[in-house]
């Protein structure tokens, strides 16, 4: 009667010991993985900078980017490393002498809407559908006549008027 006793007591202490066990292994795994991630953070990582000031809304040439070596801490992750991927991109914002170029301060040529205004441009956004956007017929680059009608102010026909005259299409 006593061995049957024992049995289940050793069973439970063997089941704690080893649940004890895995969970130290597993802890050691999980601190040496932030150890080793540590470690790669501190090392060194190449990325593309601006050699001097490049002007918002200015094309990117070669000669305005060099490479060099950073903390990998200090990188931001969308940070460039190559310099092809930003030659005859646009600046979308000023980037002063010696800052990492990132992917959110460039834009290929036409690509955002912010690249295609001059200095002093503003865009503005207008709802359409199929049947106020002429069926999809105009294009980025069409110029267009903007024209608003107000709301009907009782029996009143409403009166049309011309509020924009050769307006750009940029999207």
């Amino acid at each position: 009667m006593l061995a049957a006793v024992a049995k289940p007591k050793n069973l439970t202490l063997i089941s704690a010991a080893l649940l004890a066990l895995m969970t130290g292994f597993f802890v050691w795994l999980y601190l040496s993985s932030l150890r080793q991630s540590q470690t790669e953070l501190s090392g060194q990582r190449t990325v593309l900078v601006a050699a001097h000031l490049i002007p918002a809304r200015s094309l990117i040439t070669r000669d305005m980017l060099q490479l060099e070596s950073r903390r990998a801490s200090d990188v931001d992750p969308d940070a460039l490393v190559d310099p092809a991927a930003a030659v005859g991109a646009d600046a979308l914002i000023a980037i002063p002498a010696g800052a990492s170029i990132t992917t959110t301060e460039i834009a290929a040529k036409n690509a955002a809407l912010a690249s295609m205004l001059k200095p002093g441009m503003r865009a503005v956004s207008i709802t359409l559908d199929r049947v106020r956007g002429v069926a999809g017929l105009i294009t980025p680059g069409d110029r267009v006549d903007v024209i608003a009608i107000p709301p009907r102010a009782g029996d009143e026909t409403p009166v049309a008027r011309t509020i924009l005259r050769g307006v750009l299409v940029l999207a």
